[in-house]
């Protein structure tokens, strides 16, 4: 499950591959898969995207692209098709990756005062690659004054939490702060810790033929933050001092063609996704502080067993049980996506290239961490929805008698924070299952294997398969309950 913002450490080796490969075997032992789901199959997938042997799985690392081709061996033995680049499961993301080579360089004009020179790290950090001089500020407190223009000359200053920031950004017509040169986001009140050393950090994104990059975003607290929201920043100037290389990073894609009812023939047309993401944090930097979570500081990989090794096994369970089961009257596809942790880019680029036309696809059924039960809505072998009131999927669950329940947590805000809502900006039907109980190990090193209750996810991949046939077999079109209807937009 994502952060809006992430910068991810560095310390890895760059896995070449210019374009998807042929499945290759991978050293995983695997038992014999049987078409329904099981525990047993649920543990061993788990057990082998979490093991320290795939390193945390960080989005642009050969480990990642080893937990790609594990994946995509899964999908081709369950009878999947692919769906990927080139007749492959495997669908080629590019991506550019930035890293400091000496501090940012940031100077303003104060209203009534010489220009000022803020301190990296006390007073602000960026992320982004960035080298513009004397960009006027604009300073947002409501959404409402954002500007609708583009104004590629300014830099907008919103005065709210990363939340409703990015929200303010879609309701305005910028999306992640594309029309403005920079965004400026309120950190803390107060200050940082100063860094006079270039980050061991590293930032990713998507590379985009003949796009500009999302603007960078600059974080400022302390009297500086309140300087902005006082408006006496009339100008600023900034310079970031980075390189970039471009990683390998892949989506997995297979595919079960639809084939329609006898009164309803065309339903074969539509599309249903089912996703999870792969990915994860990968493995600590040398140096780095120890984790707070783990007793020892020998433990290194951030393996990410419930996020989201956990929904990465339902998808295939769930693969396994449609291949083998009746043909579905919608096609599905099965997408495994990278880069959530880093800002839901592998399925952001699917949206792109998607392997059904987005005006056929219906609807995103998402799985994201459902390796603990949530004392919450009911203990072991129930889940929760994120936007279960927004549409008609979470009351056909009820009916259909699945052990599905609202999200018990909407000040979380989970819905916008999974693979789902990519799809819910491109105006299609993205709903998370979950049953993420605000456990400790979250993004944490000691989220291990061990750690999960294996006949709960038993239980959960069998209701969420439920979700699925409701929908694939043509008993259920989900859609926006009325006042829930999302803005859309053309492109991420």
């Amino acid at each position: 499950m994502t952060r809006w913002a992430v910068l991810i450490p560095s310390g890895f080796v760059v896995f070449a591959l210019a374009s998807p490969q042929a499945v290759q075997p991978t050293p995983a032992a695997r038992l014999e898969l049987r078409p329904e789901v099981t525990r047993a199959e649920i543990e061993a997938d788990v057990r082998h995207l979490a093991s320290d042997q795939l390193a945390g799985r960080k989005t642009g690392t050969d480990e990642a692209v080893l937990a790609a081709r594990f994946l995509a061996e899964v999908l081709q033995r369950s009878g999947v098709e692919p769906a990927g680049d080139g007749g492959t499961f495997l669908q080629a993301v590019p991506l550019v990756r930035i890293r400091e080579t000496a501090v940012p360089e940031l100077s303003l004009r104060v209203r009534g005062s010489e220009p000022i020179a803020p301190v990296f790290g006390e007073d602000f950090d960026v992320s982004g690659p960035f080298d513009r001089k004397d960009l006027r500020v604009v300073v947002a407190a409501t959404a409402g004054e954002i500007p609708e223009s583009d104004s590629t000359d300014a830099a907008i200053f919103l005065d709210t939490n990363r939340s409703s920031a990015r929200r303010w950004l879609e309701e305005s017509g910028h999306p992640d702060g594309n029309g403005f040169a920079l965004v400026i986001l309120a950190g803390s009140a107060r200050p940082g810790e100063r860094r006079n050393e270039p980050s061991t950090s590293e930032s990713i994104r998507l590379k985009r033929a003949g796009d500009s990059p999302e603007p960078p975003r600059i974080t400022v607290r302390g009297t500086l933050l309140d300087r902005f929201r006082s408006k006496e920043v009339e100008t600023l100037s900034l310079r970031t001092h980075v390189v970039s290389d471009e990683p390998p990073a892949f989506n997995v894609v297979g595919r079960i063609p639809g084939v329609g009812l006898a009164k309803e023939p065309d339903l074969a047309g539509e599309a249903v996704v089912v996703s999870a993401h792969y990915d994860h944090l990968g493995v600590r930097g040398k140096g780095a502080a120890p984790d707070q979570a783990s007793a020892t500081t020998e433990d290194l990989v951030y393996n990410g067993a419930d996020d989201d090794a956990s929904g990465c096994a339902a998808v295939l369970e769930i693969a396994g049980a449609l291949a083998a089961g009746p043909k579905p009257a919608r096609t599905v596809i099965f997408l495994l996506a990278t880069g959530e942790e880093v800002g839901l880019l592998g399925t952001r680029y699917y949206l792109d290239h998607p392997a059904v036309p987005l005006e056929k696809t219906i609807a995103n059924l998402n799985v994201e961490m459902i390796g603990r039960p949530d004392a919450q809505v009911g203990g072991p072998g129930k889940l929760w929805l994120t936007g279960f009131e927004r549409t008609d999927l979470g009351s056909a669950c009820s009916r259909a008698g699945l052990a599905i329940v609202a999200d018990p947590r909407l000040e979380q805000h989970f819905f916008e924070r999974s693979d789902n809502y990519a799809f819910v900006q491109r105006g299609i039907v993205g709903q998370t299952f979950s049953s993420y109980d605000l456990h400790d190990d979250y993004h944490h090193v000691t989220d291990e294997a061990d750690r999960l209750d294996f006949d709960h996810m038993e239980s959960c991949v069998r209701s969420v398969l439920g979700a699925v046939r409701l929908v694939t077999d043509g008993q259920l079109r989900p859609r926006w309950n009325a006042g829930f209807e999302p803005k859309t937009r053309t492109s991420r």
